[in-house]
């Protein structure tokens, strides 16, 4: 007569039951939420969903662009900038005109929630070295 333990089968089953519930547990849920939104080193990028989701817009390089207004205009609900050396100009027209939401909060380098007037109605950008005189810390 053959003998069968189950005593290995059930601990893999416990095993596999905690890690089901470790991965889906309140904190582990929070940890995900804080992660680092996905944008390319060295960019600015922007989403039309709160929390960098949804459509994204990468915009490469220093200066003016108009990148979002010809993909993704008046859309902007959060925005990252992978470069912590620079600051970010957000327009509410193209070419830079209009109110400038300058991005400075939390870090100073992200918002995962644009609020108002700005929240869905971004068009242009700016990335500059040096803190301009009308963003205030």
């Amino acid at each position: 007569m053959k003998r069968i333990s189950f005593a290995g089968t059930a601990l893999a089953s416990v095993a596999a039951a905690l890690l089901v519930l470790a991965l889906t547990s309140p904190a582990s849920l929070g940890a995900a939420a804080k992660a680092k939104p996905d944008c390319p080193e060295r960019d600015l990028c922007f989403w039309d969903e709160e929390n960098y989701k949804g459509q994204r817009v990468v915009v490469k390089g220093n200066g003016l662009s108009n990148k979002v207004y010809e993909q993704m205009n008046d859309l902007t609900s959060s925005v990252y900038l992978n470069r912590k050396d620079r600051i970010a100009l957000l327009y509410l027209d193209i070419n830079g005109g209009g109110d400038a939401y300058c991005l400075i909060e939390e870090n100073r380098w992200r918002s995962n929630k644009i609020g108002a007037p700005f929240d869905d109605s971004i068009s242009s950008s700016k990335v500059k070295r040096n803190l301009p005189s009308a963003c205030t810390l």
